[in-house]
């Protein structure tokens, strides 16, 4: 069985998003034959009010678990 992939996405002003996202990515990597990565959503991918980021948008469709 191939392993799950589990993509955490996160947006952190100040960082502490990013610690709280780091953690459970950690956890996550507690149970047999799962990774997790984490996906940041920044700022400069909005324009004119919407998110747009197709390397994301890839990534997220090749997870299992977002």
């Amino acid at each position: 069985m191939a392993p799950v992939r589990i993509s955490i996405v996160y947006q952190s002003g100040g960082g502490h998003t990013r610690v709280l996202a780091q953690a459970l990515a950690g956890g996550c990597t507690q149970v047999a034959d799962t990774t997790a990565e984490l996906v940041e959503i920044l700022g400069q991918d909005v324009h004119e009010g919407r998110w747009s980021n197709n390397a994301i948008l890839e990534k997220l469709a090749a997870s299992d678990a977002i």
